[in-house]
C-alpha cells in the first residue's frame, strides 16, 4: 500500500469519528432530564396524560345521555399519581348546602313552626346518644314501648297508626317534606321510635319491630320476676353475713 493511500485512509477514518455522537454523554443527559422531571411533578401525573379524556357537554346517543369524559370537576377535587390513583383532596370540607341555608333561629322562636324538637323528643335523643357507660335498664325501655302499644299491635304496626297521615307518605314525600318544614312529627312516633333503635342498638334486637305487645308483656314479667329474684338473693346473702357478724362480736350468741 503507498504512502499517499495509507494516509488518505486515515483522513477518512479521522472524520468519520468526529461526527460519531458520544451516546454515554447522550444517555447520561436523558437520566438528568428524566430525574428533573420527577422532582417537577412530584409523583403527580399531569393532566395531559390522562388518556379517553374528551371535550364538550352530554349528548344524546341511541336514546342515551351520554356525558363525555372531563377530567377538569375531578382533578377539582384531588389528582392522580403517577401510578394512576386518585388522591383526594384532604382539606376540602363538605358541607350539605341545605342544612347551610337553614336559618335554624327563626324556625325555634317561631310557635307556629312544625320542624320543632320537643323537650321529650329532645331527652329521649339525648338518652340514646348517651355513653356506652350508662346502664341500659331492658324493663323500662320495653315498658315504655307497652305504654304506646295496643294489644295485637306489632311496633311496626304501632307506629303505622300513631303516624297517622304521615304512614302513606313515601320517603321521598316524607324527605320533601320534612326539608320543606311542613312535616308534622308525632311526638308518641318520635318516642316508639327511640326507644326500639335504642333497645336494638343496646341488646342487639333485630326483630324488635316485628314484636307483639303480648311477646314484649311476657318479657317484660320473665325480666321483672328474674330482676325480683336476683334482688332477693342478693338481700338474703347480706342478710346471712349481717347475722355472722353480729353472732360473732356477741358476747352471748358467740358461745
Amino acid at each position: 500500500m503507498s504512502k499517499r493511500k495509507f494516509d488518505l485512509d486515515s483522513e477518512l477514518i479521522f472524520e468519520a469519528s468526529k461526527k460519531k455522537p458520544n451516546t454515554f454523554e447522550g444517555k447520561k443527559h436523558s437520566l438528568d432530564s428524566d430525574e428533573e422531571d420527577e422532582v417537577e411533578d412530584n409523583g403527580v401525573l399531569h393532566p395531559d396524560d390522562i388518556e379517553g379524556e374528551e371535550e364538550g357537554v352530554s349528548r344524546q346517543e341511541e336514546g342515551n345521555r351520554m356525558t363525555a369524559f372531563n377530567m377538569n370537576e375531578e382533578m377539582e377535587e384531588g389528582h392522580f399519581d403517577n401510578q394512576g390513583n386518585f388522591i383526594w383532596t384532604n382539606d376540602k370540607t363538605i358541607r350539605d348546602n341545605w342544612l347551610d341555608n337553614v336559618e335554624w333561629h327563626k324556625i325555634k322562636n317561631d310557635p307556629n313552626s312544625q320542624y320543632i324538637l320537643t323537650d321529650s323528643a329532645a331527652e329521649l335523643a339525648e338518652d340514646s346518644n348517651s355513653s356506652d357507660t350508662e346502664q341500659f335498664d331492658e324493663i323500662k325501655n320495653y315498658e315504655g314501648m307497652l305504654e304506646l302499644m295496643k294489644p295485637g299491635e306489632t311496633v311496626n304496626k304501632a307506629l303505622n297508626r300513631l303516624g297517622g297521615s304521615n304512614k302513606k307518605l313515601s320517603s321521598v314525600e316524607r324527605l320533601k317534606k320534612k326539608k320543606a318544614g311542613t312535616l308534622i312529627e308525632n311526638e308518641d312516633v318520635t318516642k316508639l321510635t327511640a326507644l326500639a333503635n335504642q333497645n336494638l342498638t343496646s341488646l342487639g334486637n333485630m326483630d324488635v319491630y316485628q314484636e307483639t305487645y303480648e311477646a314484649i308483656s311476657k318479657k317484660v314479667c320473665i325480666r321483672s320476676i328474674v330482676k325480683e329474684i336476683q334482688w332477693m338473693q342478693k338481700t338474703t346473702c347480706l342478710l346471712m353475713t349481717s347475722i355472722a357478724l353480729i353472732t360473732r362480736n356477741h358476747p352471748v350468741l358467740k358461745l
